[in-house]
C-alpha cells in the first residue's frame, strides 16, 4: 500500500468516525436538549406568576445553586415578604453561617432543610417543609434562567395543596450585558436546563409513584453524574 493510499484510507477512516460520532453521540444530545427546551417553554406558561413587589408569603424558599439566589433571599427577609426563610440542603448551621455573611434578618425564623442534590430534591424539600409548618403561600427564589423548570416541578409537587407559590427571578450578572460571552453562557444554560428538564421529571414521577428519592436508589447518583459530566456543556 502506497503512503498515498495510505493517508486517503486513514482520511475515509477518521471522516466516518466523526460521521458515526455525531449520529450516535452528538445528534441525541442535542435533540433531547431541544425538545427539553421546548418542554421547559411550554411548562413556562403554566409556571406561577412573578412576585410583585412588596408581596408577602408565609415562607421564603431559596433554591441554591449562587451566591445571588441567596443573597436574593435575605433581603427579601430583610424587607419583611416572609416570617420564615429557608435555603433547600442547609440545616441550622448553615443557615446561621449564611445570615452572618448576608445579615440577620430581624423577626424571621431561619428554618432547616434536608440534604439536596438536584432541583427536584429542592422541590422535594419545599414539600417537606410546607406539611411541616403549614404553608399557605411561598416565594420561591431561583435564577431567572432556572425559573420554567423550578416552577414548574414545585407547582406539580404541590399539586392540590391549595399553596400558593409566587417566584422571584433573580438575575445572574454572568449574561448580563450583551457581550458575545455572555450570549455562549446564556446559550449553555439554556442547552443544559433543556437537558436536566428530563431528569427533572424522571426523579418527580419516581416520587409520585414511591414517595422515595430516585437518588437514592444504589448507582443513580453516580450515574446521573457521569451523563452530566458527559453531556452537559461546561458553565
Amino acid at each position: 500500500m502506497t503512503p498515498r493510499l495510505k493517508l486517503d484510507v486513514a482520511l475515509k477512516t477518521y471522516a466516518k468516525l466523526i460521521v458515526w460520532t455525531w449520529i450516535i453521540v452528538i445528534r441525541p444530545c442535542f435533540i433531547l436538549a431541544g425538545l427539553g427546551l421546548l418542554l421547559s417553554l411550554g411548562i413556562a406558561l403554566l409556571a406561577p406568576e412573578a412576585s410583585p413587589v412588596g408581596a408577602k408569603a408565609d415562607l421564603i424558599m431559596v433554591f441554591p445553586g449562587t451566591p445571588h439566589r441567596i443573597a436574593a433571599g435575605f433581603q427579601l427577609a430583610q424587607a419583611g415578604a416572609a416570617s420564615k426563610l429557608a435555603i433547600s440542603g442547609l440545616g441550622q448551621k448553615s443557615l446561621e453561617a449564611q445570615a452572618a455573611r448576608f445579615g440577620n434578618p430581624a423577626g424571621v425564623a431561619l428554618v432547616a432543610s434536608a440534604k439536596s442534590r438536584s432541583t427536584f430534591e429542592d422541590v422535594f424539600n419545599a414539600r417537606a417543609l410546607v406539611r411541616q409548618h403549614g404553608i399557605r403561600s411561598l416565594l420561591l427564589v431561583t435564577s431567572a434562567w432556572h425559573v420554567p423548570r423550578s416552577s414548574f416541578l414545585l407547582k406539580c409537587f404541590l399539586l392540590g395543596s391549595g399553596v400558593t407559590v409566587r417566584v422571584v427571578p433573580v438575575e445572574d450578572p454572568r449574561i448580563n450585558g450583551g457581550s458575545s460571552e455572555a450570549w455562549k453562557l446564556q446559550a449553555k444554560l439554556a442547552f443544559n436546563e433543556g437537558v436536566q428538564s428530563w431528569g427533572s421529571t424522571a426523579e418527580m414521577t419516581w416520587a409520585m409513584l414511591t414517595g422515595s428519592l430516585l437518588r437514592d436508589v444504589p448507582g443513580f447518583h453516580e450515574l446521573s453524574k457521569f451523563l452530566k459530566q458527559k453531556i452537559l456543556l461546561e458553565e
